[in-house]
């Protein structure tokens, strides 16, 4: 084989990882478990103008303030879902990841292939329709950003812009901006040299002051820095029952594990600045958080690799397989095409049972009078969509915006799902219309004796009506 069909043929299979990962998103349905109370978010801020700052869904802490640190992403969601219906809605987080697969590195040598085999297992963890996928794409470019930083002895103030513009984009999206700016400057700052000389240091990272306002720049100021606070330092002491914030299972970890070996020696393998010296793990020190935080919650992990991966695009340039403008166009418009047929693909199936039961929404609205507002008990999953599908007529206990209800109403929710004693004390003290449930549930049954009474069943749920509300519905 000639070298120039070798090369071609190392070239092509570089891609593997990036297809991979690819075949996975068009195949494998993404996560929607927070899609329909965003979605509401985002049509109530077109229709009023204003973002809700209180928690006045759910009958569960009405009056506690809510910070919606994802208020621009919400907008932006609702936009397209109004534009281009459910398959736009999908795509724009498909595009993103796709887009965030292709920028990173292809493997160059032998031990690259363990990072790039390990990378779209890891980065599938995220395969979730929610604001963290537009993080994860930001995340990569403030780490580029930061790199080119590090890596300059004067960096320009066109450098200086490009970051402002995306910190000020970033503010408007997600509460991630916060964990973003900290890794940002943490990359960013010649640690080496600010030992030796800090003063000369700080001077060189005086442009990046306008990033923390440019990132507060938005409808909740400072609030949203002090949610992003209260989540690093475990405030919600309920997070560690969700189970995105608990450690990943043993492949998950042992995926990790090979990628950070992989990484780490495909790192020690580059030449340093003189071409002979290899690059200073001292470079690699911003990762540890990152990892340590990967370890022990295992919706951090995703951001191990794309920071690590960042760093590592940053000293190797991409092959120039897509040089000039055409192949650049043609390059986007596969990306594009790809996330299309995967949002076509997965659309329909945005309301699945886990966290939308159809068939008993549609019931309900033909078979009851639900023209009032109502109390809803109903599961933490379906919280969301309840409020969506019934335009807020409907108020739940509970939904997962998580940080604005209080640790006695998690504590009240898991001791009524789990018929723990006194339950139905708790369950009565905020005087329920009815409960929406699966029909397995053990509180169908535990709250059948009680005098529930069955409303609407379906397939998907039923909907119990308190003694109180007997004569909301036609009857099953």
């Amino acid at each position: 084989m000639r070298n120039e069909d070798r090369g071609a043929a190392v070239a092509a299979l570089s891609w593997l990882p990036f297809l991979l990962f690819a075949a996975t998103v068009i195949v494998v349905t993404p996560l929607a478990d927070d899609v329909w109370w965003r979605l509401f978010s985002g049509e109530r801020i077109l229709e009023t103008g204003q973002v809700q700052d209180v928690n006045e869904w759910a009958y569960r802490d009405p009056s506690a303030p809510w910070v919606n640190h994802a208020a621009g992403h919400d907008v932006l969601t609702a936009a397209a879902r109004r534009w281009a219906g459910p398959t736009g809605h999908v795509f724009l987080y498909l595009a993103a990841l796709l887009a965030l697969g292709a920028a990173l590195p292809r493997p160059r040598r032998r031990l690259d292939w363990l990072w790039a085999l390990a990378w779209p297992p890891l980065l599938f963890l995220h395969l979730a329709l929610r604001p963290y996928v537009f993080s994860d794409v930001l995340f990569f470019l403030a780490t580029l950003g930061a790199a080119r930083w590090h890596d300059r002895d004067t960096p320009g103030w066109r450098d200086a812009a490009w970051l402002w513009a995306l910190f000020l984009v970033w503010g408007q999206l997600h509460g991630a901006v916060w964990p973003g700016l900290g890794f940002t400057l943490l990359f960013a700052t010649r640690w080496r040299t600010l030992l030796r000389s800090p003063k000369a240091e700080l001077l060189r990272l005086w442009p990046l002051a306008p990033l923390p306002l440019l990132a507060m720049a938005n409808v909740h100021h400072v609030r949203g820095l002090v949610l992003a606070w209260r989540y690093a330092t475990g405030d919600f002491a309920w997070l560690g029952r969700l189970t995105e914030w608990q450690s990943g299972p043993p492949a998950v970890l042992l995926v990790a594990g090979v990628f950070a070996a992989g990484f780490t020696l495909a790192w020690r393998s580059r030449p340093g600045d003189d071409g002979r010296r290899r690059l200073p793990l001292s470079r690699l020190l911003p990762l540890v958080p990152l990892a340590v935080a990967g370890v022990f919650q295992v919706r951090q992990l995703p951001w191990l690799v794309i920071g690590a991966l960042a760093l590592l695009r940053s000293i190797d340039p991409p092959r120039p397989v897509c040089t000039g403008r055409l192949p650049r166009r043609v390059a986007a418009g596969a990306i594009a095409a790809l996330a299309l047929v995967a949002a076509w693909r997965h659309a329909p199936r945005l309301a699945e049972p886990r966290f939308f039961p159809t068939t008993l929404y549609n019931e309900m609205d033909a078979g009851c009078r639900l023209d009032r507002p109502l109390r809803v008990f109903t599961l933490h999953s379906w919280g969301g969509s309840l409020i969506h599908r019934f335009k807020g007529r409907l108020a739940p206990f509970v939904d997962a915006r998580n940080d604005c209800f209080s640790r006695e109403t998690f504590d009240r929710y898991y001791r009524i799902t789990r018929l723990e004693e006194g339950w139905y004390h708790l369950l009565w003290e905020d005087h329920p219309d009815a409960a929406a449930l699966p029909p397995a549930h053990p509180l169908v049954r535990a709250l059948s004796t009680r005098g529930w009474t069955p409303g609407v069943t379906a397939p998907d749920g039923v909907l119990l009506l308190a003694p109180h509300r007997a004569g909301l519905c036609a009857g099953p």
